[in-house]
């Protein structure tokens, strides 16, 4: 995998451009059967990273609505798996977390391996799962925001500006 590092300020209102339309996910699946895919080509994941209640998923919903993507989210998953089998108690909700991320690496795996870009959003402790996954060019957006504005400090969080950063990757130097 290909990872990318990006820093920005984001505000609620302003987002980045619109992708390729969804059409071009033929083209895609037909660029990989015939082993003709180019990095350009490669489906790009967007995996969402930060500390509970930052705001990971309210800024994933919406980078993937603006970019017409799936978002494959932790949260709605392990709630949807909770109610179904009516998990009680925190051994169990552990269980069921750790069976979440397995569902979700699995749904990655089908969309990346379809060509189809997407974003992801959890508290991804480990990096072994990502390794697994099929080529595709990464993009870490960390999610960090002031505990005033964390969603445990208040019942909502106030419109303004989430800081999205991740570390530099380091670069090669040209004596190198």
């Amino acid at each position: 995998m290909m990872w990318s590092s990006f820093s920005c300020a984001y505000n609620s209102e302003t987002m980045i451009g619109r992708a390729s339309p969804s059409s071009t996910i033929p083209r895609m699946a037909e660029l990989r059967r015939a082993g003709k895919m180019t990095v350009r080509d490669t489906p790009l994941l967007v995996v969402m990273t930060g500390p509970p209640a930052a705001g990971k998923t309210t800024i994933a919903r919406a980078v993937a609505d603006r970019l017409g993507w799936p978002l494959v989210a932790k949260d709605p998953i392990k709630e949807t798996l909770a109610e179904a089998l009516d998990v009680r108690g925190r051994a169990a909700s552990q269980r069921l977390g750790v069976a979440t991320f397995d569902v979700l690496f699995r749904v990655l795996d089908e969309l990346l391996r379809a060509g189809v870009s997407t974003v992801a959003e959890g508290n991804f402790g480990r990096a072994e799962p990502f390794a697994r996954l099929p080529p595709a060019r990464v993009l870490q957006v960390h999610v960090t925001a002031p505990p005033k504005t964390s969603r445990r400090g208040s019942p909502t969080v106030p419109a303004g500006t989430w800081c999205i950063t991740t570390p530099r990757l380091p670069t090669r130097s040209a004596s190198a």
